[in-house]
C-alpha cells in the first residue's frame, strides 16, 4: 500500500518552480514523511499533476540511493508562495482561498494583503465546509478565480480539491497545508537562519510541540520504508 503512494510522489516531482506556474486544469498538492502515511489509499493522488516534497528527508535519501534528485517545494513564504503570489499580481489572477479557521483566515487576508496589496482575493472561506461544500463550491465556481487554495491539512484538502475539479472547477488548484494557520500569526513563519539551515522541522518541534510526535512516531518508519523502495524499484525508477 505505501509503495503505491511512494512511487506517485517519486513520479509526480516538479522540476523546477516554473512548474507551479497556474494554468487551467493544474492541481499541485504537497506531502512529506508523516503526511505520505495519511495519504494511504493512494487512488485520491493519481489526480494530482504534482506532489511536492514538503520535506528535505526525501530529497537526502534519493541522493544517498543514486535516484532521481528532487527539490523542495512548500506552500510557504519560504517556497512557493511567493511565487504564486508575485505571478498573480504581475500577471492580474485571481484568487480564492479556502482554509483554516474563521479568525485565521481573516488575519491571513489581512497579512498577505499587507505584503502584496495590489493581490486580488475575489473571495475566501473558512476550511469548516462539511455542512456547506456545495454552497462553497457555487460560490467559487460563480467567482471563477483563476486560482484556488486550499489549507485543511492531509487528506481533508486533497480530497477537497478533487471534489472540487468534479464540481466543474476548471482553474489551478493547490494545497498549502497549515499556511494559513501559520501566517495568520506571522506570515513569514520561518526565519531565514532557520531556512538556510534547512531545520524548519525542529523550528516548528519548538513552536509547535505536537509536531514532536509525529516526527518520532513516522520519520523512522519513513525511512526504513521510503529505503526499502529505493532499493526495490531502483532500476524501474532510473527509467523514468
Amino acid at each position: 500500500m505505501i509503495n503505491s503512494i511512494y512511487r506517485l510522489f517519486y513520479e509526480k516531482q516538479p522540476e523546477s518552480i516554473d512548474a507551479f506556474t497556474p494554468v487551467d486544469n493544474l492541481s499541485v498538492t504537497f506531502l512529506n514523511p508523516y503526511s505520505l502515511y495519511k495519504a494511504v489509499p493512494s487512488e485520491l493522488y493519481e489526480n494530482f499533476t504534482y506532489i511536492g516534497s514538503d520535506a528535505v528527508l526525501p530529497l537526502y535519501l534519493n541522493k544517498l540511493f543514486n535516484a532521481k534528485p528532487f527539490s523542495r517545494f512548500s506552500f510557504d513564504m519560504s517556497s512557493v508562495a511567493p511565487y504564486i503570489m508575485g505571478y498573480a499580481v504581475e500577471k492580474k489572477k485571481s484568487i480564492y482561498l479556502l482554509g483554516a479557521d474563521d479568525s485565521s483566515i481573516n488575519k491571513f487576508v489581512e497579512n498577505i494583503r499587507f505584503d502584496y496589496p495590489q493581490l486580488n482575493i475575489i473571495g475566501f472561506h473558512n476550511g469548516y465546509i462539511s455542512s456547506c461544500k456545495s454552497e462553497v463550491f457555487t460560490e467559487i465556481i460563480q467567482k471563477q478565480p483563476d486560482l484556488v487554495i486550499i489549507g485543511m491539512g492531509t487528506p481533508l484538502q486533497d480530497s477537497t480539491s478533487v471534489e472540487l475539479r468534479q464540481f466543474g472547477y476548471k482553474g489551478a488548484i493547490y494545497t498549502c497545508g497549515g499556511f494559513f494557520h501559520q501566517g495568520a500569526s506571522n506570515l513569514y513563519y520561518f526565519p531565514k537562519w532557520v531556512n538556510r539551515l534547512n531545520i524548519r522541522a525542529l523550528y516548528r518541534i519548538v513552536q509547535e510541540p505536537y509536531v514532536l510526535k509525529r516526527i518520532v512516531c513516522y520519520w523512522p518508519k519513513f525511512i526504513f520504508t521510503y529505503s526499502r523502495f529505493l532499493m526495490r524499484y531502483r532500476k524501474q525508477l532510473k527509467d523514468k
